[in-house]
């Protein structure tokens, strides 16, 4: 029985799917992933005598496998086959070239800030292509210019980050050995203790009073060393303490740095991309955007999207959370859903995806019940002719509403607007899925409709 594997360009929000024989190496998966990623880059804005190897990395082994069943570290056996990894779907991520020659390819797509951005290649091939256009030459620049410097910047700042985390390491190191160093000594002057008093018993009955008195002052002069000793290491203890919470505010203030970065990168990204597809000066991007229901706001949402399945893909695979995973899958059942009415009611547009479609068909209203209605009309109208299957679907009220959903408001989204773009799809997929979320009305109607199989 045939598999499916989903793939996901990394520089860009767009994915697809492939079908492999349960015998297929995870080598020559990998090529017909890469193969595909790179066809689908010259499609939607690549040279197609480039082959798309400006853009996409041009090593197979780069291509990241994981599965329901298997995290990335399995996946690196190439000859391995998808019956081994898998009993449903396979998930590849697909990184672009990578800055560092040197860095193992292996890892190419955990380190995205040392990918190169193919938006900013496409860019610049653009540029050198349209010297003679003074408006969008100077356009490439204002985003060009800001990037460099953007990039600069957070490696700055991840080598300052890096020269912290050492000097705090290396203090902490120098903590470890005084205290194990006080530690030695307070053994030693036990000892030495232990042997002075066993020499006092043994001699109690022949050594005079005075000798006695120098043994008895010389144990009180090492108690008294060793009570310093013991105070100087509670002392060192607690300097410890504070040292250590000095650092976990430091690495906090860390994370919210990285955390910023990640935003301002991601912002510059979807500058480039509104530059490079549509040639407007930046500086009317603005007022564009604020246009109710222009394109624009069409893109932000399907870059949220995007944003979601990789947040999601990289929960799972890091920490193997089914959650993450059913997110996935319910996002697949709805979308199946929507492009199976799409192409009943004659919106599909192949290019965009069916369920985009479908979208658009029932308007800008988010009032559910007016887009439900919406939906009806559309599936009862005149020419449209629905299968029994698609009645049985259109007769479930909760079905229906779960389709027709704005989809900020979708219960689905409330369970993670995560998704990847499925070809047709069996029942024991999202059975258990299904199972966990009973709670989502019209999830298993979602379920019998979109899904082959018992």
């Amino acid at each position: 029985m045939s598999k499916q594997v989903t793939y996901c360009f990394v520089e860009e929000s767009f994915s697809g799917t492939l079908t492999v024989r349960p015998g297929d190496t995870l080598a020559s998966v990998r090529k017909r992933v890469l193969g595909a990623t790179r066809s689908k880059v010259v499609d939607s804005w690549g040279d197609k005598e480039d082959k798309g190897e400006t853009y996409v990395h041009n090593n197979p082994e780069s291509v990241l496998i994981v599965s329901d069943q298997h995290g990335f570290s399995t996946s690196r056996d190439n000859k391995k086959t998808v019956s081994e990894m898998c009993k449903d779907t396979l998930i590849a991520l697909v990184p672009s070239q990578s800055k560092d020659r040197q860095l193992p390819v292996h890892l190419a797509v955990q380190i995205p800030y040392n990918q190169h951005s193919p938006l900013l290649e496409k860019m610049k091939h653009h540029k050198n292509g349209n010297e003679s256009t003074t408006r969008n030459s100077t356009a490439q620049d204002e985003v060009e210019d800001p990037s460099q410097k953007f990039f600069e910047m957070m490696d700055k700042m991840q080598k300052e980050m890096d020269a912290m985390k050492n000097v705090h390491a290396q203090s902490q190191r120098n903590s470890d050995a005084a205290i194990k160093q006080l530690e030695e000594d307070r053994t030693v002057d036990r000892k030495r203790i232990q042997v002075l008093e066993e020499s006092i018993r043994e001699k109690e009955g022949t050594v005079d009073k005075g000798r006695t008195q120098m043994l008895e002052a010389t144990i009180k002069e090492l108690e008294k060393e060793l009570t310093i000793n013991m105070v100087r290491v509670e002392d060192m203890e607690k300097e410890i303490t504070v040292h250590k919470s000095r650092i976990q505010t430091l690495e906090g203030s860390v994370r919210a740095v990285e955390k910023g970065l990640t935003v301002d990168k991601a912002s510059i990204n979807t500058l480039k991309e509104q530059v490079n597809s549509h040639r407007v000066h930046p500086n009317k991007l603005d007022d564009t955007n604020a246009q109710p229901g222009s394109k624009w706001e069409k893109m932000d949402d399907e870059l949220q999207e995007f944003r979601d399945v990789q947040n999601d893909i990289a929960r799972w695979i890091y920490t193997k959370d089914v959650t993450a995973l059913d997110r996935i899958k319910a996002r697949q059942l709805l979308r199946a859903a929507q492009e199976m009415l799409a192409v009943a009611i004659g919106v599909s547009e192949p290019r965009y995806g069916a369920w985009r479609a479908w979208r658009d068909a029932l308007g800008p209203s988010q009032v559910l019940s007016e887009r439900v209605a919406k939906a009806h009309q559309l599936l009862c109208a005149t020419p449209v002719q629905l299968n029994e299957k698609t009645r049985k679907f259109v007769s479930s009220e909760d079905g229906m509403r779960l389709v027709s959903e704005y989809h900020d408001h979708s219960p689905i989204r409330a369970m993670g607007n995560s998704a990847t773009h499925p070809s047709p799809v069996s029942i024991k997929s999202f059975n258990d899925t299904v199972k966990r979320h009973e709670k989502v009305a019209g999830l298993d109607a979602l379920m019998l409709f979109a899904c082959v199989g018992l």
